[in-house]
């Protein structure tokens, strides 16, 4: 009966202990996704406005005229 006890207080401890583990990595695992979602909307963000640079605001230093040109150009006009 002893034998019994001590067998099933040690399984419970195992399984606290391997709760205590599975939940720290599901926190590092969490961490981790919310880096790589923040690398991947970066490199969006990146290619977003390399593709389109006049919807960020890289056109500032362009002068009004040349933009017109631009555009008319791109329009085929």
């Amino acid at each position: 009966m002893r034998a019994l006890k001590a067998e099933r207080r040690k399984l419970v401890q195992l399984y606290a202990q391997s709760q205590q583990e599975l939940s720290k990595a599901n926190d590092r695992a969490k961490k981790a996704q919310r880096e790589a979602n923040r690398s991947h909307v970066e490199l969006v963000q990146l290619q977003n406005s390399i593709a389109y640079p006049f919807h960020y605001g890289h056109h500032e230093g362009i002068p009004k005229d040349d933009q017109e040109t631009d555009r008319s150009a791109v329009r085929g006009g």
